[in-house]
This record gives C-alpha cells, sequence and structure tokens, in this order.
C-alpha cells in the first residue's frame, strides 16, 4: 500500500481512497474484508478500476461495508469501476447504489491477489 496523503472534500470530511487492483473474489475475500474494514475516514472511495477477476463475493462485501459505514455516519462510494464489476453490479441491480462519481482524495493501492 501507498499512502500518499488525504484530502478534505466539500462537505468538509477527509476523504481517503484505496484501490484494488487484481481479484476481488471469494478466494480473497476475507483479507479484502479486513482490509476495507480498517478504514477508519469520514468519507472513504474505494476504486475498482484495477479489479480483474469479481464474483458475489465481492459483491457482497461492497454491500457490507456501504451498509456498516453508514451506520456509522460514515460515506463511501465507489469509482472507476472495471468490466467485470461493472457487469457483476448491472446484473444484480445494484450499480446505482454505489456512487461512480470521481473526486481528488488520497489514493492507496492493494493487490488482490490469491491469498497465500
Amino acid at each position: 500500500m501507498n499512502d500518499s496523503g488525504d484530502q478534505i472534500n466539500p462537505e468538509g470530511n477527509i476523504e481517503e481512497r484505496l484501490r484494488i487492483d487484481g481479484e476481488f473474489r471469494i478466494r480473497n475475500a476475507a483479507s479484502v474484508r479486513s482490509m476495507l474494514l480498517e478504514r477508519s475516514h469520514d468519507a472513504f472511495v474505494l476504486d475498482l478500476g484495477g479489479v480483474t477477476e469479481f464474483d458475489t463475493a465481492g459483491v457482497q462485501i461492497l454491500l457490507s461495508l456501504k451498509k456498516e459505514r453508514e451506520a456509522k455516519g460514515q460515506s463511501f462510494r465507489c469509482v472507476a469501476m472495471s468490466e467485470p464489476v461493472e457487469r457483476l453490479l448491472s446484473f444484480y441491480n445494484l450499480r446505482d447504489v454505489f456512487d461512480a462519481g470521481a473526486g481528488s482524495v488520497s489514493q492507496q493501492s492493494v493487490s488482490g491477489g490469491e491469498d497465500g
């Protein structure tokens, strides 16, 4: 992971951006979920543009993360969805659940490769 600093969004909240590259599926779901739940900023943006494989475990993690963050009064949105992510979220009619707007935010990158 490479942290490049935090930004303040228009609402005045610290916004953090995390990019997932590679797989986001059942094989690595537990580690990705754990890593995502560690985010503590008021506003969190997940960049899914580098996701090469995505399955229903990934969908469940996104829905769970959104629900948990909203219960705490924290925001969550996804940006730059790759074709596999876009296809599956559209299939489940969940595309609009995750705001796909872009913003100027801090960025980290996570490899979603297989767990060892």
